[in-house]
């Protein structure tokens, strides 16, 4: 519920405009979410979408891991845990017929903690999903490491893992020999169509360098007649071509 209230004042505030103008006055957004929240409505009561209508999910940040080791419960001997992310993808498995559920996008900030534990357990929440309905990753601040470094990520979810998938397009490949920093599946993109509208959906990671986004412009450029869409997890200037030595 919390990352459901953060992402809905964050839409509110940076897409929408809807904001207090003062401290004395309620966010918008804040005063439905909490009148969804006190009716209680679950998600099964949720009506099938009218015919010809389709359903993209959103599945917001995933910060929800409890138990050893993390920032929520640091001092926890318990097993790791993330419920929230488990019943995420639960429903969506769950509902893809009934809610007609096309595609499925996660935000970024796919762990909490860039370690092995979250990350497997981070796959064994999408493996719910893998095979099942078509998926996009965007690798948020807290999927890498400060200089860009997505080798867990890349480990768990490889560009290989997809590449199987009819509406998997492809990642981007960086020109230079190391692909920890930007390659291997850490910035994609998918194809989907759905009610006769066709779609590119990007997945572009966090503060993504100057070669990404030529990258993406010209995917934009060559799927002209597709609709486009996608996170955009950016949190200040994009980065420049990272300088690596070595090998």
């Amino acid at each position: 519920w919390d990352a459901y209230r953060r992402f809905g004042q964050m839409y509110g505030d940076v897409v929408l405009g809807l904001k207090p103008e003062s401290d004395k006055e309620h966010d918008p957004f804040e005063v439905v979410l909490e009148a969804v929240d006190r009716s209680a409505v679950s998600a099964a009561d949720l009506d099938a979408p009218p015919p010809g209508a389709f359903t993209v999910v959103v599945i917001p940040d995933s910060p929800g891991y409890e138990g050893r080791a993390t920032k929520r419960t640091p001092n926890s001997g318990a097993p790791l845990t993330n419920p929230v992310f488990q019943n995420h993808t639960r429903w969506i498995a769950e509902n893809i017929r009934h809610q007609n559920i096309v595609f499925v996008s996660h935000v970024g900030d796919i762990v909490d903690i860039n370690n092995h534990d979250q990350w497997r357990l981070a796959r064994e929440c999408l493996d719910r999903l893998h095979g099942v309905v078509p998926y996009g990753l965007t690798v948020g601040n807290h999927d890498m490491e400060p200089d860009g470094d997505a080798s867990l990520f890349q480990r768990y979810f490889p560009a290989e893992r997809f590449r199987s998938f009819p509406w998997y397009g492809g990642t981007f490949e960086p020109a230079r020999p190391a692909q920890h920093v930007s390659g291997n599946n850490v910035n994609s993109y998918q194809l989907f169509s759905a009610g006769g509208l066709d779609f590119i959906h990007l997945n572009l990671e966090c503060n993504a360098p100057d070669d990404v986004l030529a990258w993406a412009g010209d995917l934009l450029t060559r799927f002209f007649n597709r609709r486009s869409c996608g996170p955009s997890p950016s949190m200040g200037p994009a980065r420049g071509i990272p300088e690596i030595t070595g090998e």
